[in-house]
């Protein structure tokens, strides 16, 4: 079984560069759907409306099932910021929303870092994404450790 998983994260890993299939809003009906990318189209993250039972669809794979997810909110004067991270098979993933008044104009920028078991990096940066991250506020506790830089 441990030759599988780098098979198996090399094809995570590829599916950021293939095109995916139209999952309307990613999330199973009945379910919340508190992040996606509508552009290129394969994030969703998706669970009950009090936050329980999170899980991330990527290009219809679903991840995280049964992981503790934390979620870090940054907030300053001039600064939005949600990461919500969780470890699943060896690989550790980061959805971000990082909203910034200056320099104008304002920008958002949201996406996800997946880093697999031997440390390499892949992004995502999502368009015209949707995020509800707020809404898991105090729902979830914070990473024991410090976040990963998303951007």
């Amino acid at each position: 079984m441990h030759g599988i998983r780098p098979i198996y994260s090399a094809l995570l890993l590829a599916s950021f560069t293939t095109s995916a299939a139209s999952w309307g809003n990613g999330c199973p009906a009945g379910e919340t759907n508190y992040f996606s990318c509508s552009q290129p189209k394969v994030v969703a993250l998706c669970g009950e409306p009090g936050g329980a039972g999170l899980h991330l669809v990527l290009n219809g794979l679903n991840l995280g099932r049964g992981s503790d997810f934390f979620l870090r909110h940054i907030s300053g004067e001039q600064r939005e910021r949600y990461q919500l991270s969780f470890t699943s098979h060896g690989s550790h993933y980061l959805l971000f929303d990082d909203y910034r008044k200056t320099p104008l104009p304002p920008s958002d920028v949201q996406g996800l870092v997946v880093t697999n078991p031997d440390g390499v990096q892949r992004r995502l940066h999502c368009h015209q994404g949707y995020n509800k991250l707020e809404a898991l506020a105090g729902k979830l506790d914070e990473p024991p450790t410090e976040p990963q830089q998303a951007l």
